[in-house]
């Protein structure tokens, strides 16, 4: 038996060999691939560990000897310095914006008032409340009556008036008796509307009196103050003055007194005074 089987083991014993060494042949060689292609990316690492970043640059450029967490702290200090810095960028800008709102509302709201000034002052000027004597008149006795009107578009909420009556000789202006002064008040006078007449007597105006103003020896002059709200909140003051006497027809006759305005006495009296009495005409 041992005899026999030796030729066939002799047999079989070459060719599992070669096929042994075939497989291990072809395992060596993918061990080898592997192994160099482990290399390779093993090399590609290294490669790409030894090149420094942009960053790794700057820093070991600028800051050698900085260790590596001071270098990061450099990096987060100057990432706080540049976002302070654009942060101050912005609230600048925000403040000159505001500034330039406020300028432009400050120039828009004085238009705004400017405009409703004129405005105010349009109307004030065509229709605020204006009060005027409307009645002065002296009649053949000594009583002098008097009354004021609103002649404006709106109501005066109150209005005062000062009438001050005096007399004087003629043609030399002297004064005669005493100077008299009269008050009262008119409240809430509407548009177009005339207060009640007020009456003051003239003390020492005699019949005499009366003789020597038909004869152009004598007028009285009577100056009025009128103070007066305007409908507008504003109080307005007006004065006028008027002389209550007698111009002469060209047939030398007297005639009726009237009340004349001081202002044009003058001229009335250039008017009806013959050439030879012109001299001595009065003047203010």
């Amino acid at each position: 038996m041992s005899t026999s089987e030796s030729p066939n083991e002799s047999d079989h014993t070459p060719k599992d060999t070669s096929v042994a060494l075939t497989r291990r042949t072809e395992n060596e060689g993918t061990n080898e691939k592997e192994a160099t292609e482990k290399s390779g990316d093993e090399a590609k690492d290294e490669e790409t560990n030894a090149k420094p970043s942009l960053f790794q640059r700057f820093m070991h450029k600028h800051f050698p000897d900085a260790k590596a967490h001071d270098r990061w702290t450099l990096v987060f200090t100057s990432v706080i310095a540049v976002s302070t810095f654009l942060y101050m960028v912005a609230a600048l800008w925000t403040l000159i914006e505001l500034s330039k709102s406020t300028t432009a509302t400050q120039i828009a709201a004085k238009a705004a008032k400017d405009s409703a000034d004129l405005q105010r002052t349009i109307v004030e000027g065509t229709q605020a409340a204006e009060v005027m004597p409307a009645e002065l008149n002296l009649d053949d006795r000594n009583f002098l009556r008097v009354s004021v009107m609103n002649v404006g578009g709106v109501a005066s909420a109150k209005s005062t008036v000062d009438v001050e009556v005096s007399r004087q000789h003629l043609p030399d202006k002297r004064p005669l008796g005493t100077t008299q002064v009269f008050h009262f008040t008119a409240d809430s006078l509407r548009a177009r509307q005339p207060s009640g007449a007020h009456v003051f007597e003239i003390l020492g105006y005699t019949q005499k009196d009366k003789w020597n103003i038909y004869h152009k020896r004598q007028a009285i002059i009577i100056n009025t103050t009128i103070e007066f709200e305007n409908g507008f909140g504003k109080w307005v003051q007006r004065k006028s003055c008027n002389e209550y006497l007698s111009i002469y027809g060209p047939k030398d006759n007297p005639q009726n007194p009237q009340m004349v305005g001081c202002e044009g006495v003058a001229m009335m009296l250039e008017q009806v005074l013959p050439p030879e009495q012109r001299a001595w005409k009065w003047q203010q």
